[in-house]
């Protein structure tokens, strides 16, 4: 695999970021690429020819994952990231994950080297933009798919049984073929935060990822007459929400590396002079603490309970992901360290606040390792950025880590 570094090409890879991105691009220049959208399934097809054009063996689950096999013998080493975005979203979130790893098979075919027992591997739906389901695909690889998921729907009513069958599918995403016994798995990916441009550093290891809490919050008190209901009279569902989202922010502050958010909230029937009467609010809950974030979403209990006393209205929580802290595989850091220094890197290992396919293999038991690339201008937006010579330093660590691991 060592001969393959002199063909790493960062021409090509920036020109192929330029490629995906124009899949689902917007006006000011972002990605719009949903899962389960024939944008995304498009992305994949894009990637598909690349990898096919250099040997690969193609292959769709039905979760609509891609797969492109290379090298022969049992039990594959994945490299994989997604291809979907969130609304208006960047051209890297996932996106370079699979480009260089297209990069890697293309240097390595370049170099004439004969691949190890590789599977390069683009997840449907990280993201979960759409209906509500994060880290889709890879959940339905290594066999943590919620029961009756196929069941939710998106805005407009259609369900992921549907999306799937709309582009081709059975519409069980329970059927994708199961990767348990994958030898090892590794994710490249930006890093979507600050650190690495701080610390002056083009990679770094990721020893943990955040457990996360995602819930939906429905609040149902009663409309009324803004100006003819007494104030001590009312069931106000947006008050009573309002307070529980006070209470969240506040128990996260209390805990230092946890952070709660509400994303997205609508009030009903949303008119300036009627009292709300249904609320419907989400929750994003994330700590490197299972801890720190369980008491968090026990603070948001109590302040349901206190609420539904106080105002009068009935509150119900919908839990759409309930992820555990994930501290990556050790020997996978140690050598995906030992790849980056000998990239010329001094390696630094990072907590990942965000979550990411990476979680689904390791909880399954495989071994499995993730490599951040320094990104700018946050993420989930247009701006977001990473370089081209980044990306081509982060391959050639990528392939030093595959030369390592067989």
């Amino acid at each position: 695999m060592r001969a393959a570094l002199a063909k790493v090409d960062v021409a090509r890879l920036g020109e192929r970021i330029e490629e995906l991105g124009a899949i689902g691009r917007t006006d000011d220049g972002g990605v719009t690429r949903l899962g389960l959208t024939p944008e995304e399934d498009a992305a994949k097809g894009l990637v598909a020819r690349w990898l096919r054009a250099r040997g690969g063996r193609i292959a769709r689950d039905q979760a609509a994952n891609l797969v492109a096999g290379f090298g022969s013998g049992d039990g594959a080493i994945v490299i994989a990231s997604h291809l979907d975005s969130v609304p208006n979203g960047g051209r890297y979130d996932g996106h370079l994950g699979v480009l260089c790893a297209v990069e890697m098979i293309e240097a390595a075919t370049a170099a004439g080297v004969s691949l190890p027992r590789l599977d390069v591997v683009g997840w449907t739906d990280e993201e979960g933009a759409r209906f509500g389901v994060g880290l889709f695909g890879s959940a339905a690889a290594y066999g943590r798919l919620a029961d009756g998921v196929a069941s939710r729907r998106d805005r407009d009513g259609v369900s992921i049984a549907d999306a799937l069958r709309a582009l081709g599918y059975d519409g069980d995403p329970s059927a994708a073929r199961r990767r348990e016994k994958d030898r090892g798995y590794l994710e490249l990916h930006i890093e979507q935060g600050p650190n690495l441009e701080r610390a002056k550093r083009p990679l770094g290891v990721v020893s943990t990822i955040v457990g996360i809490t995602h819930l939906r919050v429905t609040v149902e008190g009663v409309a009324g007459h803004a100006g003819t209901t007494p104030m001590e009279g009312r069931h106000d569902a947006l008050g009573a929400a309002a307070e529980m989202v006070l209470a969240l922010e506040g128990a996260a502050r209390r805990r230092n590396g946890t952070v709660a958010t509400v994303g997205e909230i609508s009030a009903e029937p949303g008119a300036k002079n009627v009292i709300p009467g249904r609320v419907i609010f989400t929750v994003d809950v994330r700590s490197p603490e299972d801890d720190a974030r369980r008491a968090v979403v026990s603070a948001l209990e109590d302040s349901r309970r206190d609420a539904q006393r106080r105002r009068g209205v009935r509150i119900s929580f919908d839990v759409l992901a309930d992820l555990p802290a994930v501290a990556l595989d050790k020997r996978m850091r140690k050598t995906l360290a030992e790849a980056v220094r000998e990239v010329g890197v001094e390696p630094i290992e990072l907590v990942s606040g965000a979550g990411h396919d990476a979680q689904n293999p390791a909880l399954a038991g495989v071994p499995t390792g993730m490599l951040f690339v320094r990104s700018t201008n946050g993420s989930h937006n247009p701006r977001e950025h990473a370089t081209a010579e980044d990306a081509a330093l982060a391959t050639k660590a990528l392939i030093l880590a595959i030369a390592r691991l067989t």
